[in-house]
């Protein structure tokens, strides 16, 4: 089981407990600590704006982008095809020391260069997606100029712990959260609404379902991208919002298009045709569709009109509102 502590640092707080010592606690309470590490952007990677791109004279597969970094507009030399107009990206400026060489003033083909767009690798992380990372506001506020390290995601302390086979509560952040939280004597920092449109029963299990008819589509966030690289899970597809679910919560969800055949029907209150699997003492229930989460609002991918079946109780857990 991977996570990171700023991760964990949003159930309960671990502000004033060290690396060291949330090792030393997580022992003490059975979930051996297997490896713990920093990672963090590299001091002069900064946030710049991407506020034109060229093509480049002499080549056809480099661009030449003007980037606005707080105090100044770099001119820098890329190969990414990706990155457009607008974008905020990471930016190595020169001087930088990254992993494998340092950051100089350069020629490519001819044209100055002053710096170097970064991908995810560059910070110690697997790579998210396929080239230069395009920032986004779910790391927080973008300002120009700004240290990419004082964004928590990109400067963070990865854990893995090893789990024995009866400790199937901790294989999520919510159940290590529970656990500490009970030997530090501290309070949940997310608590749970009661929200839900359907309530009813089955097998002694409470479920509240809420539904939504949705055709928008929306990017899953570079914080749940980044997050699932990190516990090496991402597929870079819409699978990984249910593995973010699961890997938060400990809620297990399944998507299912009403294409298949499977049909949504109550009886007595109790939703037909659908298995309910207990995680502990909490619930879970299928969803239909694609579903992506951002920082605030729940999407759908889909063909036509699905309905979107959610267990509201714990999407607001995963949201964090």
């Amino acid at each position: 089981m991977i996570f990171t502590k700023n991760w964990l640092n949003e159930w309960i707080n671990l502000e004033n407990i060290s690396l060291e010592k949330l090792g030393e606690l997580l022992n003490r309470i059975g979930l051996e600590v297997d490896r713990m590490l920093h990672f963090e952007a590299p001091k002069g990677v900064v946030v710049g704006k991407i506020l034109e791109i060229q093509k480049h004279e002499n080549a056809d597969k480099l661009r030449v982008c003007k980037i606005n970094i707080g105090d100044e507009v770099l001119q820098i030399v890329t190969n990414d095809q990706n990155v457009q107009v607008g974008d905020f990206v990471p930016v190595a400026t020169v001087g930088t020391k990254l992993p494998n060489f340092k950051i100089k003033k350069g020629k490519l083909r001819g044209v100055e260069s002053f710096g170097m767009l970064c991908s995810t690798e560059e910070f110690g992380i697997p790579r998210v997606g396929t080239g230069v990372v395009v920032l986004d506001n779910s790391i927080g506020e973008l300002i120009p100029g700004k240290a990419v390290a004082d964004y928590p995601i990109f400067n963070d302390d990865l854990i893995e712990i090893e789990l024995t086979a009866n400790r199937g509560d901790a294989l999520s952040i919510y159940g290590i959260a529970r656990d500490l939280k009970a030997v530090l004597n501290l309070e949940f920092k997310k608590s749970i609404p009661e929200i839900g449109v359907e309530i009813g029963e089955f097998e002694n299990i409470e479920y509240a379902i809420k539904y939504l008819n949705v055709k928008s589509v929306s990017e899953i966030p570079l914080l749940i991208k980044t997050r699932l690289a990190i516990i090496e899970k991402l597929e870079n597809n819409e699978k990984d919002v249910l593995t973010y679910l699961t890997h938060s919560t400990g809620v297990i969800a399944k998507f299912v298009d009403e294409k298949s055949g499977e049909k949504l029907e109550f009886e007595n209150g109790i939703l037909k045709g659908f298995v309910l699997y207990e995680v502990l003492d909490e619930k879970t229930v299928h969803i239909a569709s694609t579903v992506f989460i951002t920082a605030n609002k729940l999407y759908a991918k889909a063909s036509g009109v699905m309905l979107l079946i959610v267990l509201a109780i714990f999407l607001q857990h995963a949201l964090g509102v």
